[in-house]
């Protein structure tokens, strides 16, 4: 599973979209599946500013994230629950955002 910007590269204080991207083990996209979106934090004891939806396939495995939105730089935890006629998983991606210079 890969998740990020969709511009590639996670800004700070606007909405974005962002994209996750499912493969099995063998490399073929998983669709269709139910994808839930959970984050914050940690170090700050917050979760996300936003509700982001996963809301269109985009195909090759890709759905676009919409809703996102970073109000500060630091460390992000990002929670994504997949689920399909056959399993359930969940991966969790920790990502550092900074000030661009």
């Amino acid at each position: 599973m890969a998740f990020g910007p969709q511009e590639g590269i996670a800004t700070i204080g606007r909405f974005q979209n962002w994209v996750v991207r499912v493969l099995d083990s063998e490399n073929r996209p998983v669709y269709p599946a139910r994808i839930g979106l959970n984050g914050g934090m940690p170090g700050h004891g917050h979760g996300l500013p936003t509700q982001p939806q996963v809301t269109t396939y985009l195909g090759s495995g890709r759905c676009l994230v919409e809703g996102m939105k970073l109000y500060m730089a630091g460390d992000w935890l990002f929670v994504l629950a997949l689920e399909t006629p056959s399993t359930k998983d969940r991966v969790t991606f920790e990502v550092m955002v900074d000030y661009r210079v």
